[in-house]
């Protein structure tokens, strides 16, 4: 009876320390893929990138509207798509 017993409280030790190995492991992986393995930097330059072809696409959209507020129209509409540097949009 003792050797069984010790046998499930190896087992339970065994499986205690697999599950605090793979833990941490499963949420590095859940983060790279999250980020698609880019660098914060990597990032910010491509979100500028999207940002100003946007920006300008939709500033071809602009009709009988002075500079000024044709920029401003043509922000908000590019931050409603992808949203700021600082609030980026993830799709």
């Amino acid at each position: 009876m003792c050797s069984k017993i010790e046998h499930i409280t190896k087992h339970n030790k065994n499986m205690s320390r697999n599950f605090f190995i793979f833990l941490p492991i499963s949420l590095l992986f859940t983060l790279l893929l999250g980020c698609e393995g880019k660098t914060p930097e990597e990032f910010n330059n491509e979100f500028e990138i999207k940002f100003n072809q946007c920006f300008e696409r939709a500033k071809l959209r602009c009709e009988n509207l002075n500079p000024e507020a044709c920029e401003e129209k043509s922000k908000q509409r590019c931050e409603s798509f992808l949203g700021t540097i600082d609030s980026p949009i993830i799709k």
